[in-house]
């Protein structure tokens, strides 16, 4: 992100750290992973599409209106999603009813806000190389910004690592409704969208925050 960082949550979690709303069957993996000993695996078999949210429970991310959310993740098939941020779920629970989150899928990715379980806000998609069967090393950072004139707006990058170096995939996205800002509740997680045995493996995730 455009500020200094610093993590206050890294590499592998606990199951214990997380809020799960999981129609999609989710469990630890030791076949699959970056870091030994487990990845997060979310997979479904039936003929549905189903998601699977997890939201950090670690205090040090309750409210993040502005931070940097890193893994890995290789999908097995179908469509993928990388990170919900500044979402509104309290405590003990987990849903996308109120929050933004970047979908990245094989060809592409985009920006969407969530209100009250409805889409109320997506940026175009940009073209995106990211081949199922294999690890793909992402970044997302939002922050407060401004427009080129001077507008405040939400913005948010998205990068994937290319032999060692961050690269920006496609331009800066933006929301000047910049919708959650100031709450009080801004919290971080990944969510997957999968059926029709599809899913998705999710390791060496980490969460950061402006210092």
């Amino acid at each position: 992100m455009k500020a200094k960082t610093s993590k206050p949550a890294a590499g592998h979690f606990s199951v214990s750290d997380w809020d799960v709303d999981s129609p999609v069957p989710c469990s630890l993996s030791s076949t699959q992973y970056v870091s030994p000993p487990t990845s997060r695996y979310c997979f479904e078999s039936a003929s549905a599409w189903r998601f699977a949210v997890h939201l950090c429970r670690i205090a040090a991310t309750q409210c993040l209106p502005q931070g940097r959310w890193i893994t890995y993740i290789w999908s097995v098939s179908g469509m993928h999603e990388v990170v919900t941020f500044r979402n509104q779920a309290a405590l003990g629970s987990a849903n996308i009813d109120n929050c933004y989150y970047v979908h990245v899928g094989p060809t592409g990715f985009f920006l969407r806000r969530m209100i009250g379980g409805g889409i109320s806000y997506t940026w175009p998609t940009y073209d995106l190389t990211s081949p199922h069967g294999q690890w793909h090393h992402y970044r997302v950072d939002w922050w407060n910004g401004t427009l080129a004139d001077g507008t405040p707006c939400l913005c948010v990058e998205v990068f994937k690592e290319i032999t060692g170096e961050w690269v920006l995939q496609g331009e800066r996205m933006t929301d000047t409704t910049n919708q959650w800002k100031d709450s009080e509740i801004n919290r971080v997680g990944f969510r997957i969208n999968a059926g029709y045995g599809d899913g998705a493996y999710f390791d060496d995730s980490e969460i950061w925050a402006p210092v």
